[in-house]
């Protein structure tokens, strides 16, 4: 996976005094991941990483179109590919 994702909005948002139709997601850092768990992740710490990645207010992350909102979750997914647990068969503990 590349280092950004840009998502093109359907339904344009203002940021920073500009309209916005299209974000550029960076890929995380540990920074940006601090205080949110990934695995029981709330509409508000969602809104919180999307403004750190496409470094947005959070503001104009929460006027984000639902309907926009699946391209996000799949340069989510993409940043974070699942591994197999520790200890997965065929591999020594």
């Amino acid at each position: 996976m590349a280092g950004e994702v840009v998502i093109k909005l359907s339904h344009p948002i203002e940021a920073h005094g500009a309209e916005v139709s299209e974000l550029t997601l960076r890929r995380p850092r540990l920074k940006d991941l601090k205080g949110i768990s990934m695995d029981n992740i709330t509409g508000d710490l969602m809104i919180e990483l999307v403004a750190r990645l496409a470094e947005i207010p959070p503001s104009a992350a929460g006027e984000i179109d639902a309907g926009d909102f699946e391209a996000i979750g799949e340069a989510f997914s993409a940043f974070f590919p699942k591994r197999p647990a520790s200890g997965a068969a065929g591999k020594p503990n």
